[in-house]
């Protein structure tokens, strides 16, 4: 058994908690200061809304080692703001979103989901 959990979600399940859907999510890689220190990693990000995509275009293609940390740390940076926005919402509030996270297990215990009628339980 793994050792750690881990809940994949989409942006927008984020949203609901104030994380940002993915054209926001764009943004927040496409205004960092990295990004616009490097003229390549722009362009790219400006051909494509798929920042998912533009990630593994540069980590896979004839880009320099600049380039590859630029959208790389910029990566990072987004997902760490991310982080920290859940962080805030769910330390500030003892609400469904803790309880559904809860469902996944605790101290290493399997945990599960069961949906009915649109709602967990």
């Amino acid at each position: 058994m793994a050792d750690k959990v881990v809940l994949l979600t989409g942006a927008g399940f984020t949203h609901n908690y104030g994380g940002p859907l993915g054209s926001e999510m764009w943004s927040w890689i496409f205004n960092n200061r990295k990004v616009q220190a490097s003229p390549k990693v722009r362009e790219e990000l400006l051909k494509n809304p798929s920042f998912e995509a533009v990630y593994n275009d540069i980590m896979e293609g004839s880009f320099n080692d600049n380039e590859k940390m630029a959208i790389r740390e910029a990566t990072r940076e987004a997902y760490n703001d991310l982080d920290s926005v859940l962080s805030s919402y769910s330390a500030d509030s003892n609400d469904m979103l803790q309880d559904f996270i809860s469902l996944f297990g605790s101290q290493g215990q399997a945990g599960y989901l069961y949906i009915k009628s649109g709602s967990f339980c």
